[in-house]
């Protein structure tokens, strides 16, 4: 995964790849990519426009043009202008969108950077429901990397659950670097530590939480290599 920030819009989620570290980079972006909950998935063609703001952060505004866009042929598509404030230290904040053609679908949102501390220390305090809500949308983002469970290869969706490697209450961050979808089951299990994942991507039951029949199950299992290769950092900062 590159570097840059996921927009965690209403209906969809919105990836904007550029260097966190180097806001200039961000003139260069010609492009985003976004998956909507409904299935659909679009590139856009854009161009930033940045205003630069008290110690160093800056305001991007986005403009989403259907006149620029011509290859977009559906109508859920909303065209208006996304607006984010960026600063020099922050794993996260706020985006809000101005819609062109229905004032209903303006509001205010959270970004979260794609190479987010794994291990922040501060701790997100939300609502029970606030927080049900962000790890639907979470799920949804991580079905675009793995569509099934990643230990047994389960695909019906129903049954299938987001899973954090760093724990929310640890701080850890919605991002594709730090989760992988599990099997209902099992997500219950690995939140339980009873098994773990080594950095290399090899499944460790422990029998005495686990049981015969889960170590039986798990035993010699191994991350997809695609997979892995995602969340190698998240599993070794678990593990330190």
């Amino acid at each position: 995964m590159k570097n840059g920030i996921i927009v965690y819009w209403s209906d969809s989620q919105e990836i904007l790849e550029f260097d966190y570290s180097n806001f200039e980079s961000i003139q260069s972006i010609k492009s985003s990519s976004e998956w909507w909950d409904s299935g659909g998935e679009y590139q856009y063609n854009i161009e930033p426009e940045i205003t630069r703001k008290e110690a160093g952060s800056i305001e991007v505004n986005i403009k989403y043009l259907r006149s620029q866009n011509a290859h977009i042929k559906s109508d859920e598509v909303s065209w208006g202008i996304s607006s984010l404030t960026l600063k020099p230290d922050a794993d996260s904040g706020e985006a809000s969108w101005f819609d062109s053609h229905n004032p209903e679908e303006n509001g205010t949102v959270r970004w979260v950077r794609l190479d987010a501390p794994l291990k922040s220390k501060i701790r997100r305090r939300i609502t029970t429901t606030k927080l049900q809500r962000e790890q639907a949308k979470f799920r949804k983002l991580l079905l675009k990397f793995d569509k099934q469970c990643v230990l047994t290869g389960e695909p019906i969706e129903t049954v299938l659950e987001a899973a954090h490697i760093i724990a929310v209450s640890d701080g850890g961050p919605d991002i594709p670097a730090n989760g992988i979808m599990l099997r209902c089951d099992l997500h219950r299990l690995y939140d339980s530590k009873a098994f773990v994942i080594t950095p290399d991507g090899i499944v460790k039951p422990d029998e005495n939480l686990c049981g015969s029949d889960y170590t039986s199950l798990l035993h010699s299992l191994k991350l997809p290599e695609s997979t892995l290769k995602r969340v190698t950092r998240a599993l070794a900062e678990k593990e330190a």
